[in-house]
């Protein structure tokens, strides 16, 4: 049935009737409506019509009824069983509940989904309640509301336009298909429509209307007057069904046109994620589909698996909920996308529909947190020369350069990007087709036009900008090319450029992408110019060869049995290679035996390294034996089983291995055998999820143990060696099992008393001692509300960062029941190639390496422990990361740059700045393979002297970014000599082992961890381990990607407190000028910031200055003393530092708080000061408004005037 008010009261009708109704378009191609009479699966009873029998398929044979309805004898009905419809009304509505079953059938649409062979969805009631439900005003549907009815009723988004409008008490308008293709804008502005439901492709037309074009860049009180003397009242828009370009959704929010951009298959019941813009924010992105709406559940799954993508990784969206359609009528075969997802916190696993779209969780966007961005079919995931390109996100980039391109001088620019897959004379690659309106070719702005792609554009038509205007297309091309250089790769450009004078439009509204082909077709057919194809030399490959080759091949998502062949210079990143795809590739080659690690592809120029690679680690391989127990001390074996038992009491069959410590180890027992007060011993607590059972924790962390022998590892000094050895025990050992056991807490409050009780008590007994057990683990638990912690103590010999970070994932992987990789490098290993590395040759040429870079440097004063804390935030983790892309510059050097100047200009350094920076010492040869550490659970980290000399920097004048890329070589000849400890550098620089006292260390947990949730929350609620420094400075990425935490720890018999505050300014304000690379060190880094000592001066943060004091004095009342003492606690609260730490007068920005701490700030200080007076009452608007002014003056003075406590009471008494 075509458009027409009668054939919503009939679908009501229908629908009162417990029946089923299936709309069809007549204006659909007739070999479609010929395909979906004649499915075999389809019962259809009755058919329906307005004088439209003609136009069914000749042979369409249907024995039962076909009623074609007379409008004006329909009309009369209706009228004349007005009475009696209302009559009836009360017995329909007892019989509600048996009508209306919610598993009851309530209409099916159709999709042709990837097959081409249209398939029928049947849609509930529960399906279509849930719809209804879940969008509940999210469309902006009120009473007033007019909506414009312009979808074919055949397709879903018909139902929002007609049942969420109905259910919301609004108006539908409709006009014929005719009023609406000819002149929409006429039709929407006589139905007085003020609400539009439009696809992209068909919204966009609306701008070349008059009215969108003279209020180009008006504000939007003189857009709306334009508008309403014209009769147009449009205030909201919703579109989706295909991409949603952000230059779209602005042309509509400048205007005062809220929008709301809508996603979901048909399978899921017209729309489950959705972004909604009430109006232009310029700082916020509009490039995504918003978050899942209401109930509705959103999932990205590697395609074709069931495993998570991690944050920003790309997947296929899968949704769940009470939308998502029961399948396919009456199809057996074609029912694959949808499945069933068990997640492990449920008892039941969730059904799922697959999309077989792609999107990416993004960490801000339209909906804030969690928005998910559409990139396009998964059949639109396409590849060229081996690299893997989204079209979605080509286009996407494209399609923001309107602005930015001069020579379309104002007008509109859209982009459509597909992919041509070659042929003889024309390779593969993309085509971009390109709609522009030049200026000789400007349409009438009084009329927008929906043409169909069979009439003015079609497979035989060439666009007549080809032929009037090539010079003003080739240079539109290379300004293009030129503004998206540094966004999409040369094989993401497109190789075919096409202009359009009009985009074609199928019937269903969207871009007819077929009609797009055969122009593409007919355009090369038409070209005189041949290109020749490169053949491929497919000869035999040696073996390493033929192995990398497949390794490629599977990273880069090919076919392995194909006969492709690599260049040697090829790159595997520059051919569309990532950190997943190394992963495939690298697990290729340990399949096949070799075993190397992760990064080793990162790490190779091109193919020809990767190969030599290979080779040398099968060589090496084959010439080395597998390690095997004891092989370390072999002809000491017996003698250091004896004085174990002899010494220490410990049995030889409670021991599994015997070999000796590294140096990385060496140079953390060392200090703490000379130091009784638990130095190096760490002790980290870790939050569980609570639907674990406590017994299966504990079972899992004893199988943990059981696969790592570090946790089971002692120390020992024989008496007859100058080298200290490590012995593990086996993992039956009575020392090992008591050494975990569980701690049950009653009641919730003294959870973390009984936690703090432990961890003090644990750190006084687990002193460093010969021959005893350096870890013990507890499991708290609390009785009442099941949560679960987590308690290390593991001593830093055994266990860094990395280790930690490592064995928590293995434990929730475990606790899960997941498939768990055997442990691929045992530490013993470790110790060997440190011991391979000692040779004479090696330390001679490190020896003289170190001497050269610190020629001259004197030892520093030692014997310091680390015993208090201050702690900063810096918003700058995004700059850092933009100087990696711009520049490969690695946060690590911006980081120990910074620190030399804010060490230098705190005046706790000279000029030359010397410090230890901690290093992950995983870089070691195992097996010949550079760095295959990586995986080892132990301690691995290495401390390394840094030297960084000012005064050279200052006098060559040189820039930020010139430094860095010097500091840079000198990390490359760093880390060419980085096999040695920090004491040998020590006693051949300055004849003593302990030398440094000043340590650096940079932290980073793993960015994706937060995308699939994880049983054991990283990094760790608490983690406390004292070192022999006299500063230890972290700085330490946060998981919001944005923030930078500085923290400091001092000895405070060495540092005092005001010490520290003035070294965290002077390293905020380095981070903060560092980021601006052109800047020159002796003009804007160094003078500069010595005039912070004089100027902004740190103030004591526990008592006033006495100076001071008196103005105070009689300022200061009762109330006001209370009202600061109340802030400070909320102060700290919200910041998370101790109270002394609160000055009165620093602002908030400066004490660490970010825009989320603000606005909790802000919420606190509402409930605890704005709120007072207003409990138990009925505020009215007025006083509503007060409080909002109120609010709004203390947000502008918090961060624009940047006050402190003690004038932020100020400001709330005066009020």
């Amino acid at each position: 049935m075509d458009k027409n008010p009668f054939l919503i009261i009939i679908l009501f009708s229908i629908i009162l009737t417990d029946s089923i109704y299936f709309n069809l378009d007549l204006n659909s191609p007739k070999n479609r409506l010929n395909e979906i009479f004649q499915l075999k699966n389809l019962k259809i009873s009755l058919i329906l019509t307005f004088d439209s029998i003609k136009f069914l398929p000749s042979d369409f044979k249907f024995s039962n009824l076909i009623l074609d309805l007379n409008l004006d004898k329909f009309q009369n009905d209706l009228v004349q069983n007005q009475v009696h419809l209302e009559n009836k009304n009360q017995n329909q509505n007892q019989n509600q509940n048996q009508i209306s079953k919610l598993n009851k059938l309530v209409y099916l649409v159709f999709t042709s989904g990837t097959t081409g062979i249209p398939k029928l969805i049947p849609i509930s009631n529960l399906n279509l309640l849930s719809f209804l439900s879940n969008y509940h005003k999210r469309f902006q549907r009120k009473l007033q509301t007019r909506v414009l009815q312009f979808a074919s009723h055949a397709f879903d988004v018909s139902v929002m336009s007609i049942w969420d409008t109905w259910i919301h008490g609004a108006t539908i308008c409709i006009t014929s298909s005719e009023n609406l293709k000819s002149d929409l804008m006429t039709s929407i502005i006589d139905l007085d429509c003020n609400a539009l439901d439009l696809t992209p492709s068909v919204a966009q037309l609306l701008l070349d209307h008059q009215l969108f074009t003279s209020t180009n860049g008006l504000p939007i009180q003189k857009v709306r007057k334009i508008w309403d003397m014209a009769g147009l009242h449009l205030t909201h828009l919703n579109t989706g069904a295909e991409s949603v370009p952000e230059s779209l959704r602005r042309a509509f929010l400048s205007r005062g046109v809220s929008v709301c951009v809508d996603y979901g298959p048909s399978e899921t019941t017209v729309g489950v994620i959705s972004s909604l813009a009430l109006n232009d924010n310029p700082n916020l992105s509009l490039d995504d589909i918003g978050r899942p709406t209401g109930l509705n559940q959103v999932f990205l799954l590697k395609p074709n698996s069931n495993h998570f993508v991690p944050l920003g990784g790309i997947g296929e969206i899968c949704i769940a909920g009470h939308q998502v359609a029961m399948g396919y009528l009456n199809q057996t075969t074609s029912q694959s996308n949808f499945v069933t997802l068990q997640l492990h916190d449920l008892p039941h696993p969730l059904r799922i529909y697959r999309t077989g779209d792609l999107g990416q969780y993004l960490p801000y966007g339209s909906e804030g947190y969690g928005s998910i961005r559409c990139l396009g079919r998964i059949d639109r995931q396409i590849k060229i020369s081996g690299i893997r390109i989204e079209l979605g996100d080509v286009e996407e980039k494209l399609n923001r350069l309107g602005s930015q391109i001069q020579s379309l001088n104002d007008n509109r620019l859209r982009i459509i990007v597909d992919k041509w897959n070659g042929n003889l004379h024309h390779p593969i690659g993309l085509v971009a087709f390109v709609h522009i309106i030049h200026p000789s070719q400007l349409l009438d702005k009084t009329q927008v036009l929906i043409t169909s792609s069979n009439t003015n554009l079609n497979s035989n038509s060439t666009p007549s900008s080809i032929l009037n205007h090539p010079q003003y297309f080739d240079n539109l091309v290379s300004e293009i090319k030129s503004a998206v250089s540094n966004d999409l790769i040369g094989t993401m450009l497109p190789r075919y450029w096409i202009p359009l004078q009009q985009i074609p439009i199928s019937f269903t509204g969207k871009t007819d992408m077929k009609a797009l082909r055969m122009l593409l077709e007919n355009h090369f057919k038409s070209m005189d110019n041949r290109l020749q194809t490169n053949q491929h030399d497919h000869l035999k490959l040696e073996r390493c060869e033929e192995l990398a080759t497949q390794a490629w091949l599977a990273g880069l998502g090919q076919n392995i049995d194909s006969l492709r062949k690599f260049n040697p210079t090829d790159n595997f990143i520059k051919l569309g290679g990532d950190s997943i795809g190394m992963i495939r590739a690298i697990g290729k080659i340990r399949m096949n035996g070799l075993n190397i690690r992760f990064s080793t592809l990162a790490e190779t120029r091109d193919f020809k390294d990767f190969v030599i690679t290979l080779q040398r680690a099968r060589k090496l391989q084959q010439e080395n034996h597998e390690y095997l127990p004891f092989d370390l001390i072999k002809r000491d074996q017996e003698e250091f089983l004896d004085y174990l038992i002899k010494s220490h009491s410990i049995h030889p069959h409670d021991i599994a291995d015997i070999y000796p410590t590294c140096p990385s180890q060496d140079g953390i027992i060392t200090p703490s055998i000379e130091n009784c007060s638990g130095i190096y011993f760490a002790q980290a607590v870790y939050t569980m999820e609570t639907g674990f059972s406590i017994s299966l924790v504990k079972k899992m962390m004893f199988t943990l143990i059981d696969r790592h022998p570090s946790l089971r590892t002692i120390f020992f000094f024989p008496n007859h060696s100058n080298k200290v050895y490590q012995a593990v025990l086996k993992h039956s050992s009575d020392l090992v099992i008591r050494n975990c056991q569980v701690i049950n807490v009653t009641d919730q409050k003294d959870l973390q008393e009984k936690i703090q009780s432990y961890l003090q008590f644990d750190r006084q007994k687990n002193k460093f001692q010969w021959g005893k057990l350096c870890s013990s683990i507890r499991i708290f638990q609390c009785e009442s509300s099941q949560i679960k912690k987590l308690v290390w103590s593991l001593h830093h010999a055994l266990s860094d960062g990395w280790t930690l970070e490592l064995l928590m994932k293995e434990l929730g992987q475990l606790c899960r029941y997941e498939t768990v990789s055997s442990p691929v490098t045992n530490y013993a290993e470790f110790v060997k190639a440190w011991q391979k590395a000692s040779d004479d040759q090696t330390k001679k040429s490190n020896k003289k390496f170190w001497r050269d870079y610190l020629f001259e440097v004197k030892r520093r004063p030692t014997g310091f422990l680390t015993n208090h804390c201050q702690t900063r935030r810096w918003v700058g983790q995004k700059k850092l990361e933009d100087l990696k892309g711009n520049y490969g510059i690695t946060p690590a050097l911006v980081v120990r740059l910074a620190v030399a100047l804010a060490l230098y200009n705190s005046k706790l350094e000279s000029s030359d700045v010397l410090f230890g920076m901690t290093r992950s010492g995983r870089e070691v040869e195992l097996d010949g393979i550079r760095g295959a550490a990586e995986e080892i659970i132990g301690c691995c980290v290495l401390v390394l002297p840094i030297r960084t000399r000012l005064e050279i920097y200052r006098a060559k004048k040189m820039s930020v970014i010139e430094v860095l890329v010097e500091q840079q070589q000198s990390e490359i000849e760093i880390e060419k000599h980085q096999m040695v400890s920090i004491g040998q550098v020590g006693r051949w620089v300055t004849g003593f082992g302990q030398w440094i006292n000043i340590l650096v260390t940079l932290q980073s947990w793993d960015k994706n961890r937060h995308q699939v949730r994880q049983p054991i929350r990283q990094p760790p609620d608490q983690l406390e381990m004292p070192s022999p420094y006299k500063l230890s400075i972290e700085i330490i990425m946060e998981e919001d990607l944005e923030t930078v935490r500085l923290d400091v720890f001092y000895d405070t018999s060495a540092v005092e407190f005001t010490q520290v505050s003035c070294l965290l300014d002077a390293l905020q304000v380095a981070m903060n000028g560092l980021i601006h690379t052109e800047r020159l060190i002796e003009e804007n880094l160094i003078e500069k910031w010595d005039e912070i000592q004089e100027n902004d001066s740190p103030v004591d943060e526990i008592v006033i200055r006495n100076d001071q004091r008196s103005r105070y004095k009689e300022k200061w009342t009762r109330s006001k003393k209370e009202m600061i003492e109340k802030m400070k606690r909320i102060w700290c609260e919200v910041l998370g530092q101790e109270i002394e730490r609160i000055g009165l007068n620093k602002s908030f920005e400066r004490l660490g708080g970010d825009s989320i701490g603000l606005m909790r700030l802000m919420r606190k200080i509402e409930e605890n000061f704005l709120n007072k007076d207003d409990i138990g009452k009925d505020n009215t608007e007025e006083q509503e408004m007060k409080k909002r002014t109120k609010k709004l003056k203390i947000f502008k003075e918090l961060t624009q005037n940047g006050i402190g406590i003690e004038g932020l009471v100020d400001e709330l008494k005066n009020q």
